[in-house]
């Protein structure tokens, strides 16, 4: 796999000769955690099809696929997948895996709170601080419905700093200020040194699943196929072989059942 920059994605194809490349356009979140490389690595060595990838947030994301500038996205916002999807626009589309969302804090916080929209009250009532991202990522989306069921308007506070920008550096500017956040698990674990600590909060809302779509217009059979192996009992092993390699774990993303529509 290469990490392509966005300015260059329009120059790959043409640049890599008679070789099939896949464009991929994934959330930030498993850019920065390094985990797609691998798996991307696995089903090129298995196909001899090279991937490219580029991180953004799923906004993003799924406006480079609008206009045709990537093969394959792969997000974690269902409700604008499911506004794609209805659209037309994806070949193929299948959840690859789940991962889960924590709520980071500095370590000498506790909370009491037992779900997510309490947790962030409790945030609130102390002033935070809290660092968000509000860049149209799938974090930033599930952040902002948090804050409403909770009540409250968090990023309207003195207390919330917006970075803009994607999970790891989110990540390392709320450790910065000892402040709280909402993060992607893979990222939270591979962004090091960091002086924060996963508050313990399991709540339903924290669930992360993640959707690969390949674009209709894409006449070549790549982009399709790349999302059908993920899925695969390939792919399974090699979402499995990557939790290990980058976590050394086995339940950082799951791998879901082999399903596409």
């Amino acid at each position: 796999m290469r990490m392509a920059c966005l300015a260059a994605l329009a120059l790959i194809a043409s640049a890599c000769g008679g070789s099939e490349v896949v464009l991929v356009a994934a959330g930030t979140t498993l850019v920065d955690s390094g985990f797609i490389e691998v798996v991307a690595d696995d089903f090129s060595a298995q196909t001899g099809i090279d991937v490219d990838v580029i991180g953004e947030a799923t906004a993003q994301v799924l406006a480079l696929a609008r206009s045709g500038s990537v093969d394959v996205t792969i997000t974690h916002a269902p409700d604008l997948e499911a506004e794609f999807e209805a659209d037309g626009l994806a070949s193929r589309s299948a959840t690859v895996f789940t991962s889960r969302f924590v709520i980071a804090g500095p370590p000498n916080v506790r909370l009491g709170a037992d779900d997510a929209p309490g947790a962030f009250r409790e945030i609130a009532d102390m002033q935070g601080p809290f660092v968000g991202r509000e860049d149209g990522s799938g974090t930033a989306l599930v952040e902002a419905s948090i804050w409403r069921t909770a009540g409250v308007d968090g990023p309207s506070q003195d207390w919330y700093l917006s970075t803009g920008q994607g999970m790891g550096l989110t990540l390392q500017v709320a450790s910065e200020r000892s402040a709280f956040v909402l993060a992607e698990l893979g990222t939270f674990l591979s962004t090091g040194r960091l002086l924060l600590v996963d508050t313990g909060i399991v709540d339903a809302r924290l669930e992360n699943p993640y959707r690969a779509m390949s674009v209709a217009a894409v006449e070549r059979t790549g982009p399709a196929d790349f999302v059908d192996w993920l899925t695969s009992s390939e792919g399974r092993t090699s979402i499995e072989r990557a939790n290990r390699q980058v976590f050394q774990s086995t339940d950082v993303y799951l791998p879901a059942p082999a399903e596409t529509s």
